[in-house]
C-alpha cells in the first residue's frame, strides 16, 4: 500500500539563493528558510528558478532555520513531459520556491490509484477506450462477515454473482447494469406493452417494475377497456370476468357487460368470482322479464348493496308501441302521436226492424282497446235523422244524440247508442266483453223502428 509522504508543506513559500548551487544533493543555502518543522520521515519539493531554461525540481528532506540552510536529498525528478531534472548551476540570488509542481500530482495519482485495493483484488483496465473496475472478490461467507454500509459492491466467488449492499440487504445486480426500482429505491423499470398495460402486468421480462406509457394511459380509459367483458352463461345468473381481475366492489363502482341471454324477472352478476350481487332497476325493483335482452350492453352502477342498471332502454319500433311489447325500450312523443292513436274502423249496416240481439265485431289491434268511438245515423222511415255518437271508456256506456223529431241534443249515461224515433220508436245499445280482438254490441229494440242504421266504431 501506497502513502502520501511527500506534500508542500507550506504551499508557493519563496526565497532567494545566498550561495551559488551546482544543483546537486546536499547543502543549499538561502536568505530565508520556511515557518514549519519537518515532521519525521516526510519530504517535499522545492524548485529553483522556475519557468527558466535551468529549472530543476529537487526533493528536500530537512532544513536549518538558523543556519538558513535546506538539505536535497534527490535531484532527478521529473519535471513534466517525461522528462527529468538534471543538476544545474544556480546562481546567488535564484528563486527558490516550494511548490504543487508535476512531481507532486503524479504522487497524488499514484496513491489514489493505490488506495483503491490494499489487497490487490481490485483491477483497473486502462488499456481499452473505456476503463473498467473489477469489485473486490470474496466469498459468501466473506462478504456475509463484512461489515456493512450501503453502495458497497462485492464480487461473490462462490456464486459467480455481484452484489450490491442497499437499503440494509445484499442485492444481486447485473455488472452491466442498474439495480430494479423498488417503493424505495431509485433503480431501472422496463416500459410495458399496451397488451401489459391493460392486463395490468407489474413485472416484466427483465425483472424491472413496469411503466406504462401516457399515451396507452390515455388509450385505455377512452377503451373502457378495464370495465368491460361479455358474459357466457346459459341464465340470468350473469358471470363476467374483468382485467385485470376486480379486488373488491366499491360504492360508485360502474362496469359494463354483454348478456348472453335475457333476464327473466330477478337476476344476479358475479364479476370475478368476488360475490353474487343482485340487479335492480333504478327503482330498486328486480328488472321485469326482458329489460335485459339477449346481445345487449349493459351499463351497471354498484350501490354498496345492488349493481343497478344504469343503461338507457333501446327506443321502440312504431310496431312495439302499437302492440305494448318490448318492455326494454322507451318511446318518444312523437310515436305517442303516431302510434297510440291508431284506429281500426268497423263499419256495420244493422236492420232496426230486427228483434233484440247481441252481436260480436271483430278488430285489429292485438291488444285491448283503450277507447271505442261510435257513430249511428239513421234515416228515413219511423227515425228518421237520427244520430247518436258515443264513447266506451271500459267503464261507462254514454253518448250524445239527436232526436229526429227535436233540433235539440241530449246525452245519456246509460247507453251507447240512442236512436230516438218518431211515436217512441227507440233502438238502446250497449258496448260490453272487450278482448284484445272482440267487442261485443247487445241492443235493444222499443216499439217498432224501421228501417236501416248506419254504425261505425273507432277502436283505439
Amino acid at each position: 500500500m501506497s502513502n502520501l509522504t511527500n506534500i508542500p508543506l507550506e504551499d508557493n513559500f519563496k526565497t532567494t539563493l545566498s550561495q551559488t548551487w551546482a544543483g546537486w544533493t546536499g547543502t543549499v543555502n538561502v536568505t530565508g528558510t520556511p515557518n514549519f518543522t519537518f515532521p519525521s520521515g516526510i519530504t517535499t519539493y522545492i524548485v529553483a528558478n522556475p519557468g527558466k531554461s535551468n529549472m530543476q525540481i529537487a526533493e528536500i528532506n530537512a532544513y536549518d532555520a538558523g543556519a538558513k540552510t535546506l538539505t536535497v536529498s534527490d535531484i532527478t525528478l521529473e519535471k513534466g513531459a517525461s522528462v527529468n531534472s538534471t543538476a544545474q548551476s544556480h546562481a546567488v540570488g535564484s528563486e527558490i520556491i516550494i511548490s504543487d509542481n508535476y512531481q507532486f500530482w503524479s504522487d497524488i495519482q499514484t496513491v489514489i490509484n493505490s488506495k483503491l485495493d490494499d489487497d490487490a483484488d481490485w483491477v483497473w483496465d486502462t488499456a481499452t477506450t473505456f476503463a473498467w473496475m473489477v469489485a473486490k472478490s470474496l466469498t459468501t461467507a466473506q462478504r456475509t462477515a463484512l461489515t456493512w454500509a450501503n453502495w458497497m459492491i462485492v464480487y461473490d466467488t462462490d456464486l459467480w454473482v455481484h452484489y450490491q449492499y442497499i437499503g440494509w440487504a445484499w442485492a444481486t445486480f447485473a455488472t452491466w447494469s442498474t439495480s430494479n426500482a423498488s417503493a424505495t429505491v431509485a433503480g431501472k423499470v422496463e416500459v410495458a406493452t399496451t397488451a401489459e398495460s391493460i392486463a395490468g402486468t407489474d413485472t416484466g421480462w427483465t425483472g424491472a417494475l413496469m411503466s406504462v406509457l401516457p399515451s396507452d394511459i390515455a388509450a385505455n380509459n377512452q377503451s373502457d377497456t378495464f370495465k368491460y367483458a361479455a358474459d357466457a352463461e346459459a341464465s340470468d345468473t350473469y358471470v363476467i370476468a374483468l382485467t385485470p381481475a376486480l379486488t373488491a366492489y366499491t360504492t360508485g363502482q360502474k362496469i359494463r357487460f354483454k348478456a348472453n341471454t335475457v333476464n327473466t324477472w330477478a337476476c344476479t352478476i358475479n364479476v370475478n368470482a368476488l360475490w353474487v350481487k343482485n340487479i335492480k332497476d333504478r327503482a330498486g325493483n328486480d328488472p321485469v322479464t326482458g329489460l335485459i335482452a339477449a346481445n345487449d350492453f349493459v351499463d351497471l352502477y354498484y350501490d354498496g348493496t345492488n349493481f343497478v342498471i344504469d343503461s338507457a332502454p333501446k327506443l321502440a319500433t312504431d310496431a312495439e308501441v302499437v302492440t305494448g311489447t318490448a318492455i326494454d325500450t322507451y318511446v318518444t312523443p312523437k310515436q305517442i302521436k303516431d302510434n297510440y292513436w291508431v284506429v281500426d274502423w268497423v263499419v256495420a249496416l244493422r236492420d232496426m226492424s230486427a228483434a233484440t240481439w247481441t252481436v260480436t265485431y271483430n278488430h285489429s289491434l292485438g291488444r285491448l282497446p283503450k277507447y271505442i268511438l261510435v257513430d249511428a245515423i239513421k234515416w228515413g222511415g219511423t227515425a228518421s235523422s237520427a244520430i247518436s255518437h258515443w264513447v266506451y271508456d271500459w267503464t261507462n256506456n254514454k253518448c250524445s244524440y239527436i232526436k229526429s223529431s227535436d233540433t235539440n241534443s241530449f246525452n245519456s249515461s246509460t247507453y251507447s247508442i240512442y236512436i230516438d224515433a218518431s211515436s217512441s220508436n227507440i233502438q238502446n245499445w250497449i258496448i260490453q266483453n272487450l278482448t284484445t280482438t272482440t267487442f261485443d254490441v247487445s241492443w235493444i229494440k222499443i216499439w217498432s223502428p224501421t228501417n236501416d242504421i248506419g254504425l261505425t266504431f273507432k277502436v283505439f
